[in-house]
């Protein structure tokens, strides 16, 4: 029986955290469907689907918050897009902490913590045997709470980044030489990304509507 599992509330907190990570990285998916014009394009989900790693839809999704504009060439307010921006590196450290969680050894305590161990190899030197990690109730709690506040935050950046441009995606008439857009950009996303994504859809008229002012949390 689950209630006589010394280790149960150990290993539902491992997956409450996991669940909310999950419905974190869905958010990103949903904030790219919006960046490449795709809401409502049969192969939205296909397209997210093939980003794979939570890493690639960051590095998607970061590089649009930082050049997106307003849909008059101005900027959105600075307090909107440092409040978007700060989200976007919290959501990056959460994938960090995430990626080492999976990575690691998880040793299920009777009292509800975790202890990680996570074996490294550098050079020829095996590392991290002696370097423990513990994650208690409380810090599991801590954490998943932070994971539901970002996945809230990435919800409104969604919702902004509909009525903004994002400059830099290089379809349509967009200039590709942004600098906001060159420092964070993955390799892989290129023009034959964009153009295979896009090939069928037809240019999007203007839009008249100025994107966020500021954004109060």
């Amino acid at each position: 029986m689950a209630e006589d599992d010394p280790h149960a509330k150990a290993h539902q907190a491992l997956g409450a955290y996991f669940c909310a990570f999950s419905a974190l990285e869905h958010e990103l998916g949903e904030c790219i469907k919006v960046i490449l014009h795709l809401q409502d394009h049969e192969s939205a989900d296909a397209v997210v689907a093939a980003l794979g790693d939570v890493t690639k839809k960051i590095d998607l999704v970061w590089p649009a918050v930082l050049a997106a504009k307003n849909q008059d060439g101005s900027e959105p307010a600075e307090e909107w897009k440092k409040d978007a921006d700060t989200t976007m590196i919290a959501v990056s450290k959460c994938r960090d902490e995430r990626h080492a969680l999976a990575h690691s050894r998880l040793e299920a305590a009777a009292d509800g913590s975790v202890i990680l161990t996570r074996l490294k190899v550098k050079g020829r030197e095996l590392t991290g045997k002696d370097k423990l990690n513990s994650w208690s109730q409380a810090d599991f709690q801590t954490k998943i709470n932070n994971i539901i506040g970002l996945t809230k935050q990435l919800e409104r950046v969604r919702s902004d980044l509909s009525t903004l441009k994002i400059v830099g995606y290089g379809w349509l008439d967009r200039s590709w030489d942004v600098p906001a857009f060159r420092q964070r950009s993955p390799a892989y996303l290129d023009k034959s990304f964009v153009s295979l994504v896009l090939r069928e859809r037809p240019p999007e008229p203007p839009s008249s509507t100025e994107g966020p002012t500021t954004r109060k949390s």
